[in-house]
């Protein structure tokens, strides 16, 4: 057979090509309730990080400090 006769060619989708997505199933009430209470408290690297942020601002402050002594005394 030969492609001028018209003989079906098949085809497939290409890897690259998204496939379509399956449907989701809905959260229960009780799932629900729980992912709004994770969203409101704070993850432990958010806290940890606001915790740096501090110290940084401490240290920025205190450089300031000895800087202006430093130059008091000059």
């Amino acid at each position: 057979m030969s492609l001028i006769e018209g003989s079906a060619k098949k085809t497939f989708a290409h890897p690259s090509k998204p496939r379509g997505k399956k449907a989701k199933k809905k959260p229960s009430a009780e799932e629900e309730e729980e992912a709004e209470g994770a969203l409101l408290e704070e993850s432990p690297s958010k806290i940890a990080e606001d915790v740096l942020k501090e110290k940084m601002e401490k240290i920025q402050k205190e450089k300031q400090v000895r800087r202006q002594s430093f130059a008091a005394i000059a």
